[in-house]
Order: C-alpha cells, then sequence, then structure tokens
C-alpha cells in the first residue's frame, strides 16, 4: 500500500511540474456521438483524406545572469633616491630609486556577461613632476563562455601605470621639490601621497 501511495504520489509530482495538454478529436466521422451509424463517414464521403492540424510550442523565460568581478592591485612603495653632495667630485651622489616600477590593475571576470573597467587617477599635486598615468582608462573584460556541462575561464584585462619618467636634472628637480622646496610641507613621516586612483566597474 506504501508502495502503491508513493507512485501514486511522484506521478502527480510529475503532473504538476510539467503541463501536458491531451484530448481527443473526431477527424473523421463523429464516433459516439449519436450512437448510430451515422456517427460514422461512408467511403464516398471520405474522399482523399481528412487532415487535423496541431501546434506543438514550447515555453521560454530568460536566462539569469550573475555578475561576479575581482579587482587586484600592485601598486609598489615608490623611494627617491637620497641626495649627497660629494665635495671631490662636485656632484650628487644619489641613492638607488625604483619610480620606474608599474602599477597593474588586473580586473577578473567571473560573469556570464561582459563588463567595463575604468581607472580614473586624482594627482595629489600636479607641480611635484611625478604623475601616474595608465595605458587606457577603459577596458572591457569579456564575458566567461560556458554550458551546462562544460565550465569556461575566467577572462582578465590589465591597467598598467607608470610615474613620469625621469632623468638625473629632472629626479633632482623631484627631490628638492619634496625637501627644500614647496612640496616639503606636505611630507608626513618621510611619506608623501603622489595620487590616488579608482576603479570603476560596470556593466
Amino acid at each position: 500500500m506504501k508502495k502503491t501511495l508513493a507512485f501514486i504520489l511522484v506521478c502527480a509530482l510529475l503532473v504538476s511540474a510539467f503541463a501536458l495538454t491531451a484530448f481527443a478529436e473526431n477527424v473523421v466521422g463523429t464516433h459516439d456521438q449519436n450512437n448510430s451509424v451515422a456517427d460514422g463517414v461512408s467511403d464516398a464521403n471520405f474522399g482523399t483524406g481528412i487532415g487535423s492540424t496541431q501546434t506543438v510550442g514550447v515555453s521560454v523565460s530568460a536566462t539569469n545572469h550573475r555578475y561576479a568581478v575581482d579587482v587586484t592591485y600592485s601598486t609598489p612603495e615608490y623611494t627617491l633616491p637620497t641626495l649627497t653632495w660629494n665635495v671631490d667630485t662636485l656632484m650628487y651622489d644619489k641613492t638607488a630609486h625604483n619610480l620606474d616600477q608599474k602599477v597593474t590593475i588586473t580586473v577578473t571576470n567571473y560573469s556570464d556577461l561582459s563588463v567595463g573597467a575604468a581607472v580614473a587617477v586624482d594627482e595629489k599635486d600636479s607641480s611635484d613632476g611625478l604623475n601616474l598615468t595608465f595605458d587606457a582608462t577603459n577596458l572591457t573584460v569579456d564575458a566567461v563562455v560556458g554550458t551546462i556541462d562544460s565550465a569556461g575561464t575566467a577572462q582578465t584585462k590589465t591597467f598598467t601605470g607608470s610615474l613620469t619618467a625621469m632623468t638625473d636634472e629632472t629626479l633632482k628637480q623631484v627631490v628638492d621639490y619634496y625637501t627644500i622646496g614647496a612640496g616639503a610641507a606636505a611630507v608626513s613621516a618621510g611619506k608623501v601621497t603622489l595620487a590616488t586612483y579608482t576603479v570603476t566597474i560596470s556593466k
């Protein structure tokens, strides 16, 4: 009894999940309507054939898209060189610096739709001679191409930023600006903020 009840329950669930339209149509004759021989079509009246056309449809619903995006930042801690006057050479000796290192921003898209990425720079002091610029300000990161039974691959795009290229002459000007010049007031605990940048993700 329990097995029979379970089977009936499963059948009921299947019927409720997928609607099924079933009906009978009198195509030739009118079977079971008049309960007489008149329900049948005579050979003479049958002709070459009688057709019946039905429509088969399918219900369609929109795909549920989802977005997930990561942004990975790689920002160097820049160091200006220390200048020391050499009384023998009558020149400045300078320590090493890393102003040629790059800022990188990697945008990784896990979504099934493409996304836009934009970077905007806010220079804190445009007079210091050290400007941060990126190789692009707007990028499109492609959608992940996956199927129902096959996983796709996350898509990435990268912004690359650089500081203004320095010669020894311009390098000394920057050092002077932040040690004895107008920029000295912005230095706190031996550091100064050159710029900030903001990454915006859009669809």
